[in-house]
């Protein structure tokens, strides 16, 4: 099976094709052939920027916080961890007769998805915390942190 990736947009119910050539270049080739068409909605990717803006600002900071309430410091993967398990929430699949854990994967979220992460943290830590998070154009000195 041959997959090619079509992309475009909808617009008043019609399907906009970003490179009509490539499209029906692909569509000459299945003459005669039965085909598969699944229409999905694109997911942009997360950008280099919102990641080092989690690593670099929110992480630190929410490190930092949880130092202050508890005396205890965690690491930056530990703290990861449970922002992921408060905020996006963790899966159990069953295996067989067996039930496993399964924690949830940010890379999934895209760009959208990642900002209301984001932002859903930032919340949390000035509540629980009493921290404030700077936005990522509030405050760029985490652009100069390794990520």
């Amino acid at each position: 099976m041959s997959v090619s990736k079509i992309t475009g947009k909808v617009e008043l119910g019609c399907l906009l094709y970003d490179s009509p050539i490539k499209l029906q270049n692909r569509i000459d080739k299945l003459e005669g052939c039965r085909f598969e068409f699944d229409l999905i909605k694109e997911k942009k990717e997360v950008s280099p920027e919102q990641r080092g803006y989690y690593w670099a600002c929110i992480i630190p900071h929410v490190r930092q916080g949880l130092f202050d309430a508890s005396g205890e410091w965690h690491t930056e993967k530990e703290v990861h961890g449970e922002m992921k398990i408060k905020f996006i929430g963790i899966k159990k699949i069953k295996i067989g007769k067996t039930h496993v854990t399964k924690l949830p994967s940010t890379e999934k979220l895209g760009t959208v998805g990642r900002e209301e992460y984001h932002s859903d943290i930032r919340k949390w830590a000035w509540v629980y915390l009493n921290i404030v998070i700077p936005l990522p154009k509030e405050d760029m000195s985490w652009l100069n942190k390794k990520a």
